[in-house]
């Protein structure tokens, strides 16, 4: 849910309805490419998903998918988070051209 909530974050809420969506940002963006990568990202971490869930456990998961995610984000993911002035969408946009 935490891992939903950040890309949810990086919509903004003045544009259109249908521009953009995450399947715009995201490339192969779809609700099972996420749980395929949550589940590498427990594999990867050697983290077993039968373990009780711990929030150092939950942040080393999400932020495995987020840097996956900004690797996969398309050229729209900077452009749309520019139209918001929080610091979070700030240091995205940042990170998204540090990896480029």
């Amino acid at each position: 849910r935490q891992l939903y909530g950040w890309l949810e974050n990086c919509l903004p809420n003045n544009l259109g309805s249908n521009f953009p969506l995450l399947q715009h940002l995201f490339v192969d963006y779809s609700q099972d490419q996420l749980c395929s990568l949550v589940i590498e990202a427990c594999e990867q971490l050697n983290i077993s998903t039968d373990d009780e869930n711990t929030p150092e456990k939950n942040l080393q998961v999400i932020n495995y998918c987020q840097e996956k995610l900004l690797r996969a984000a398309s050229f729209d993911l900077p452009l749309t988070l520019s139209t918001q002035t929080s610091s979070e969408c700030q240091n995205l946009i940042q990170q998204y051209y540090e990896m480029r």
